[in-house]
């Protein structure tokens, strides 16, 4: 749990940086600058990676944290070979 706060504390830093670097860059930048264009847009390119590997560690951390725990109940575990048959049999 306390690495799930870590990572979401990482991710609200790292968007923080970036809207103030986007600030800073559109009030530095005069209004209408010939030939421009939308030079703060480079930080949406920067974050998709950024936010595609942070999704998938996120994903590796619930795995991890989801295989650690207990199975249930023997009754839990009937049901759960219920659903897995079911899905095998959809998947078919």
């Amino acid at each position: 749990m306390a690495m799930m706060k870590r990572l979401v504390a990482a991710v609200i830093c790292v968007s923080l940086v970036l809207m103030a670097a986007q600030a800073l860059a559109a009030t530095t930048e005069p209004a209408g600058a010939a030939g421009q264009g939308n030079s703060t847009a480079w930080w949406m390119w920067g974050l998709t990676p950024v936010g595609s590997v942070l999704a998938l560690l996120f994903a590796f951390v619930f795995y991890k944290q989801i295989m650690k725990r207990d199975e249930g109940t023997d009754r839990m575990k009937e049901i759960a070979s219920y659903v897995r048959a079911g899905a095998d049999a959809y998947f078919r």
